[in-house]
């Protein structure tokens, strides 16, 4: 079974670089040597980003309906979710000292603190007026805030990976289950297919991929002796995926895992479930 690179001792590459007063800085970047838990935050940061630009093409500002519920921001987050994104703005904005520009973009204080008890108590259900909708628009417009959708969105991905790695019907086939952890290009893979189909569908989606290669067992022997690799695996799951979407979303869909697997099938880090 394939498992992630080992990690070492030594520490990440730094490049040091200048501030905008002319002080030298250094930026840590996260690679196979870094932490676990480093590695594992770096990759839910980029498996936002990823489901951000397929799923709402970078949009902060975006507000939507489906099915009548008001829709918000990169992750379209609706009912009480979207009240979770306004504690995370006010979060963002009282430690940037901004909390009156971002109440003002809701009338004051007062009427921030009732559209977030709306969305809280009545979920899907709970409606807005024209003038709350531009609020939420200016909100997520203001760049000094987007760290709220973006921390949240980290959130949301943690979830789905916590899912990926606690349920066994069946297990992700190349995860190292010594340390308990998956590629950064399956997190990315595996996270889009769960998004595109539903958790038990998800599940399925793994089943069929198994099946194509002909059952637990050859697949296994195909692992050890190297003629199945994890992107060929990966590759079969997004076909699953493409199999099961409509006509119309077939191309979008395959052009999606493509992105994924070509940007990030050459990573080195690993997503670890409990990071030590």
């Amino acid at each position: 079974m394939r498992r992630p690179r080992c990690l070492g001792t030594t520490r990440p590459l730094v490049y040091r670089g200048f501030d905008h007063y002319g002080r030298v800085r250094a930026i840590a970047f996260v690679d196979e040597r870094s932490s676990q838990a480093e590695q594992s935050t770096e990759i839910r940061k980029n498996v936002g980003r990823t489901l951000a630009q397929w799923e709402s093409g970078n949009k902060f500002d975006i507000l939507h309906y489906d099915s009548g519920r008001v829709n918000v921001g990169i992750g379209s987050w609706t009912g009480s979710r979207i009240a979770e994104l306004m504690d995370n703005y006010e979060r963002v904005a009282t430690d940037a000292g901004t909390t009156a520009t971002l109440y003002g973009y809701f009338g004051s204080q007062a009427a921030f603190n009732d559209v977030r008890s709306r969305f809280r108590a009545d979920g899907a259900k709970t409606v807005i007026t024209t003038d709350e909708e531009t609020a939420f628009r200016d909100a997520g417009g203001d760049a000094t805030l987007q760290q709220a959708q973006i921390d949240q969105r980290a959130k949301d991905v943690s979830k789905d990976l916590d899912f990926i790695g606690s349920d066994g019907n069946p297990w992700y086939p190349f995860t190292d289950g010594g340390v308990g952890a998956i590629s950064e290009v399956s997190a990315h893979v595996l996270v889009h297919a769960m998004h595109q189909s539903g958790n038990a569908g998800f599940r399925q989606r793994l089943r069929d991929a198994i099946a194509h290669f002909g059952g637990d067992t050859k697949l296994g022997e195909g692992m050890v002796d190297g003629t199945i690799t994890e992107l060929d695996f990966l590759a079969q799951v997004a076909e699953q995926v493409i199999a099961n979407v409509g006509a119309k979303y077939k191309k979008g869909v395959r052009n999606r895992y493509d992105d994924v697997m070509k940007r990030f099938g050459g990573s080195k880090l690993a997503y670890y479930f409990s990071p030590a």
